[in-house]
């Protein structure tokens, strides 16, 4: 049976002017249960609110409540957020101030290991056993202490300040989730 955990890294690029944004995320997300099962994701999400700029993004996700990643096929999400990307990305600084101390170190061990390299999304696929297994027991930490929502999927992701962006606004965003390739 499947603990329906999965952990892993999403690129994103976007875009927004003036009332109106829009950014996509591709991701590959992993197993808790086995480093050979994997799927890959696309969102593309709609913002209003204001604002001005674009930049590119990296975040670091755990997802918890999808025995079957079919099941995040067509899944809506939305709610409030923000953007401040002068060069660094300084809201996803505050932002990941604000996560718990066991996200901060599961980033640590991305950081030191072959997740952060170039071509990031493929290397985490490469990612050693050893560096696999220290990951997913940390997943399984963040997963255990998010707030349970029944059967619903429950998302939790922080951003990885490393990419450049230009851009500042605030905004009600509204998307939904793709499921591209699954491997058992």
């Amino acid at each position: 049976m499947s603990s329906g955990i999965w952990f892993g890294l999403a690129g994103s690029f976007g875009g927004h002017a003036v009332i109106w944004g829009r950014n996509t995320m591709y991701g590959t997300f992993y197993s808790l249960d086995s480093h050979k099962s994997y799927f890959e994701i696309e969102s593309v999400r709609n913002r209003w609110g204001p604002g001005l700029g674009g930049g590119i993004g990296l975040d670091f996700y755990v997802i918890s409540n999808v025995p079957d990643p079919w099941k995040l096929h067509g899944h809506s999400t939305s709610g409030w957020d923000f953007n401040i990307s002068i060069g660094a990305k300084w809201g996803g600084i505050i932002k990941a101030l604000g996560k718990s101390q066991k996200m901060a170190k599961v980033i640590k061990k991305l950081a030191d290991s072959k997740g952060l390299t170039a071509g990031a999304l493929k290397q985490a696929s490469k990612m050693e056993l050893d560096d696999y297994a220290e990951v997913a027991k940390k997943a399984r930490e963040i997963a255990n202490n998010m707030p349970a929502k029944g059967k619903k999927p429950s998302i939790m992701n922080v951003g990885i300040p490393v990419t450049p962006g230009l851009e500042l606004s605030l905004f009600a965003q509204y998307g939904t989730w793709n499921v591209l390739n699954y491997r058992k």
